[in-house]
């Protein structure tokens, strides 16, 4: 199905630009790997899908009547689209500033198991709770794309952001004998800014 989704509007003698973002711990990540497409029938925009997995459970709940249950988690994946136009692209349609839009959206599941504490001595209830998180994110960036080297296929991608985050916590209580859970949402803003390193292949 991704794959389906890179194609579209792609033709088999359009470039693709394959990048890496190193610093993305911050964004709760551990490695990020995005394509970026050239459009034949849009010569000055490109359509651009990352994925990454993510560092740390998002919005852990703290009670001393749960442990997280890391056998039945997952930490998640975040799927990153976004389109930019380049503004006076050069002989290769990935270099120069651009303006864009982008989007992520950062998914995760947590179990946590209750029990009863008891002077240090925790016993299961056989009661849990499950959370499902979605953390998502639309905004506009501006970038500059150099491309290096003498066949100009080494692309250093530096860009900067901001955008209306908003994120929603479904949580979801079976058996539970001593706690009781509500589903939760927030709006916020969000500010990226990072560098991609990536190949130009054609």
């Amino acid at each position: 199905m991704l794959s389906s989704v890179l194609l579209i509007g792609v033709s088999s003698q359009a470039q693709f630009v394959l990048k890496t973002t190193p610093f993305v711990i911050l964004k709760n990540q551990v490695v990020n790997i995005s394509g970026e497409f050239a459009i034949p029938a849009a010569p000055n925009f490109t359509f651009t899908v990352g994925l990454a997995n993510n560092f740390v459970y998002k919005g852990q709940l703290s009670d001393s009547l749960l442990i997280l249950n890391n056998a039945r988690s997952f930490k998640g994946l975040s799927i990153e689209p976004s389109l930019k136009y380049y503004w006076a692209p050069r002989k290769n349609q990935f270099e120069g500033f651009y303006t864009g839009i982008f989007s992520s959206f950062r998914y995760s599941t947590t179990f946590y198991d209750e029990i009863f504490n008891l002077n240090g001595v925790q016993t299961p209830t056989n009661g849990s709770i499950r959370q499902n998180t979605l953390v998502s994110v639309v905004g506009l960036e501006i970038g500059y794309q150099f491309l290096l080297g003498p066949r100009k296929d080494i692309a250093i991608d530096l860009f900067a952001g901001v955008g209306a985050k908003h994120t929603r916590y479904n949580r979801y209580g079976y058996s539970l004998q001593n706690l009781t859970v509500e589903s939760s949402l927030s709006n916020g803003i969000a500010t990226r800014g990072n560098v991609s390193i990536g190949y130009v292949i054609q």
